[in-house]
């Protein structure tokens, strides 16, 4: 796991807000908060914390960018 300095510097670094709200997530639940606690501050169920953390021991802090979606359809 990363430390806290990691993601501080990681959330200072970042010009995404909503990256900076997943390392913002992940720094809250490094310090002590629980994860339902960190989700309902920010909004987000519970799993998609889980999620972000997951994400971030398996890729790295970075991978928390927000990754292109679907395509727009068109008729």
């Amino acid at each position: 796991m990363f430390t806290t300095y990691d993601i501080a510097t990681a959330v200072s670094s970042s010009y995404n807000k909503n990256e900076r709200i997943r390392l913002q997530a992940l720094l809250l639940v490094k310090n002590g908060l629980s994860v339902a606690k960190v989700a309902e501050d920010l909004l987000v169920h519970g799993s998609t914390v889980y999620r972000w953390i997951k994400r971030a021991e398996n890729e790295g802090l970075f991978s928390l960018k927000c990754k292109p979606g679907r395509r727009a359809k068109f008729f």
